[in-house]
């Protein structure tokens, strides 16, 4: 049923960025990354787990020539109130906190992979604004 609900998310909206705030769906998410790109899941899946580079190289590459495929983003450990949190922080202060870094890392890394790919599959999915820098 879950598998179901996050393929329509994907399929509808061409990007599932999955918040699981305390990682209770890791091991489900990384079945679903195991299987990403094959015929038992057609869309890629990607997850946080500790490196950000790691998932930038999983996301490199996934545009194929046929069309967009939709994309599960999995990060556990966030929710939007932590990425919130870290929005309005204090970032004169220095030195900056964990949490900022690993927000930076991901606001500079991972959404400009998003980015990309979003731009990519904008048309296809019916978005109707450009999405330019």
């Amino acid at each position: 049923m879950l598998e179901s609900e996050v393929r329509e998310q994907a399929r509808q909206h061409g990007i599932v960025v999955w918040l699981d705030r305390d990682g209770s769906y890791t091991r489900f998410a990384d079945g679903l990354c195991a299987r990403a790109g094959t015929e038992a899941f057609l869309f890629w899946s990607s997850a946080l787990r500790g490196s950000y580079l790691e998932v930038i190289q999983q996301l490199a590459g996934i545009e194929d020539d046929v069309g967009p495929t939709p994309l599960v983003l999995h990060l556990p450990g966030h929710t939007e109130e932590s990425i919130k949190a870290q929005q309005t922080s204090d970032w004169t202060r220095r030195p900056l906190t964990p949490g900022q870094i690993t927000y930076a890392a991901l606001d500079v890394e991972i959404l400009l992979q998003l980015h990309a790919w979003v731009r990519h599959i904008q048309p296809d999915f019916g978005w109707q604004e450009p999405l330019d820098t």
